[in-house]
């Protein structure tokens, strides 16, 4: 029995609809776990690059931070959010290394700008730079900084110094000495450690808390003030 081509046609419509559907369905699928795919693959490569930022700018603060404060031979608290050291440098220089922490927008940053001079003066006792200095050069080390970050201060018994009226006094609730703390060095207002409290990528998901912690080893001290009169005695003479 002959089937006609319009015949043939017919009874393979239903099939060829059928067909058209799932592979259509199949292809929507398809692209749909591509396109999830590469999402994927964008997101981590996004989370790896936000990753070795924070790594970076945590790096490398805290290394600068830690070389300022050992080697200043002066430390200069202007308030929580600013510090200027005075660094000795080679052949006599001398780098003024100023730290702030300050508004970016609507983020906050760590900055540092440095100056060099030719000379560390310390004809006056407290060393400072002198001479002609150089174009200051600034860098942000941390362009995305918690909103709360600061600098703490402690002196050299470990005492904690906090900002009153403008200048550095110990922290009142301490109360006394420790055994076997000098009184002197207790009650000193001179900050001999710092620390920078943060946070790096503070406005993102993975925000990383940051701190770095050094004690300034290299201070110049001027030479204590005489308690007495000074008057020179001659050889033999005791009067």
């Amino acid at each position: 029995m002959r089937i006609t081509m319009a015949e043939a046609l017919r009874g393979e419509a239903g099939n060829t609809m059928i067909q058209t559907l799932v592979g259509s369905i199949v292809s929507l699928v398809s692209i749909g776990a591509i396109a999830a795919g590469i999402a994927g693959i964008t997101q981590f490569q996004v989370k790896q690059q936000l990753r070795a930022d924070i790594t970076n700018q945590a790096t490398l603060t805290d290394s600068t931070f830690r070389t300022d404060v050992l080697w200043a031979a002066a430390v200069t608290p202007v308030d929580e959010h600013r510090v200027e050291f005075t660094v000795p440098g080679p052949a006599s220089g001398c780098k003024l290394s100023v730290w702030n922490i300050e508004p970016a927008g609507e983020r906050t940053q760590v900055r540092v700008t440095t100056t060099s001079y030719p000379q560390l003066d310390t004809a006056t006792g407290a060393p400072e730079c002198a001479g002609e200095p150089s174009e200051p050069a600034s860098v942000v080390l941390i362009d995305d900084a918690g909103p709360g970050s600061g600098f703490e201060y402690s002196n050299a018994a470990g005492r904690p110094l906090t900002f009153s009226d403008g200048s550095l006094e110990p922290r009142n609730e301490d109360g006394e000495a420790p055994s076997g703390t000098a009184r002197e060095a207790w009650e000193s207002k001179t900050p001999a450690a710092l620390a920078l409290q943060t946070s790096v990528k503070a406005s993102a998901k993975m925000a990383a808390p940051f701190r770095s912690a050094q004690r300034a080893e290299n201070l110049m001290t001027p030479a204590p003030k005489a308690d007495a009169p000074v008057h020179f005695v001659p050889d033999g003479d005791l009067r």
